[in-house]
């Protein structure tokens, strides 16, 4: 039995734009890509108060992969679903921003 992945790139494109952020592909290895969403600039997302939340993507089709990419999609959402939060002015000499 194959399993169909539900999940893709541009699944990840859609979460990150209705969580207000930019998706950017990062440099990947082997079978991973590396993704990662940006929030705005001067914001932070607030599960973690960083500016960026990376995650590993499986390349192909395998169960395994759809089952790996699902579970990070997942971990990626709920972290997002916290929202954004605008840089203190401490938080924002740490950035420069033109």
């Amino acid at each position: 039995m194959t399993t169909t992945p539900t999940k893709n790139k541009a699944s990840l494109e859609r979460l990150a734009q209705s969580a207000g952020g930019t998706l950017e592909e990062d440099h990947g290895y082997r079978d991973m890509r590396v993704f990662q969403i940006v929030a705005p600039e001067r914001f932070l997302w607030a599960s973690g108060g960083v500016t960026c939340v990376r995650l590993d993507w499986a390349r192909g089709s395998s169960p395994e992969s759809a089952a790996f990419n699902e579970a990070e999609y997942l971990i990626t959402k709920e972290a997002l679903d916290c929202g954004l939060e605008p840089m203190t002015d401490e938080q924002l000499s740490h950035y420069e921003y033109v």
